[in-house]
Order: C-alpha cells, then structure tokens, then sequence
C-alpha cells in the first residue's frame, strides 16, 4: 500500500485524495474503509499533551511533523503556537530545510530550541544544526527532558 509515490504526498506534492486513488488503482479495490480506518486511528497520549501545553506558558512550542494533509484535522487547537506538518512546508525529516523552517517560525535559535522525536536519526539531524534533542521512548522521560529543558532557561 504505502509502495510508490507516498513521499510525495508526505511534502505535499501529491494530495491525500491522489494518493488513495493510486492506492485504489494499485489494490484494486475500493480503500475508502482503510481510508477511514487510518484517519481515525490517531490516539493521543494525555500526560505527553499536558507537559507541551505547560511548556507553551513559559516558551514558544511547536510541532514540526512527517504528515499529510489529514492530521492537521487531528491535532489540538491550544497545543502549540506553531504546527509544521512536512506535507504543507514541502520538505520534511530529517531534511535540514525542515528544521531551518521551523526555528525561523518558532523565532528561535538553535541551542534554545528542544526537539523531541521517536526517530534517533530525525534528533540526530537536528543535533547536526545545533538543536538540543531527545528521543521519545516512553513518557515520564520526555516529560523530565522537557522539563530539564526549561528549568535550564
């Protein structure tokens, strides 16, 4: 399903709704459930949304992800001050484009900026510009790092 053309739809250079029609043309059957079933299937961790929303009252927070156009819809309005979804700002992890883009919408420079991804390689080519990463790989460790983070100042 996801052989082919899904990079292009993950920088915005196919739409969601080109992407599955290829998908359709390629299973031969009609993926409208599937398409559902995906869409809805986001599931957000309550601790994790609570640490970045206490972050966003004393720093700038955002929100810099390989997605399509869909997962905008999913995310919540008062989470971050900056959503940067790959599909919308035409590059995406670990381009090093994506994270000029995001320090420039955050207004922040690199050695004060905290970037958290489950993706070693993604925190290690924003490490390569200078931003402070952590890996995600359970919870209570990424809450503490982004607590370190801002008790540093």
């Amino acid at each position: 399903m996801y052989g082919g053309n899904d990079d292009q739809v993950l920088i915005g250079r196919v739409s969601d709704d080109e992407w599955w029609e290829v998908v359709r043309g390629r299973l031969g059957v009609d993926c409208a459930g599937l398409r559902r079933a995906i869409e809805s299937s986001d599931v957000w961790d309550q601790d994790l949304l609570d640490a970045v929303r206490a972050a966003r009252t004393t720093a700038r927070t955002g929100i810099l992800s390989n997605a399509w156009a869909w997962q905008r819809r999913t995310l919540p309005d008062d989470l971050v001050d900056e959503v940067l979804l790959s599909c919308e700002i035409g590059c995406a992890k670990p381009d090093r484009r994506a994270f000029e883009i995001a320090l420039e919408r955050l207004g922040t420079r690199p050695h004060d900026t905290l970037f958290v991804d489950d993706d070693a390689n993604h925190v290690a080519a924003a490490g390569s510009l200078g931003i402070i990463g952590h890996v995600h790989t359970d919870t209570p460790s990424t809450v503490a790092a982004i607590e370190r983070f801002l008790d540093a100042g």
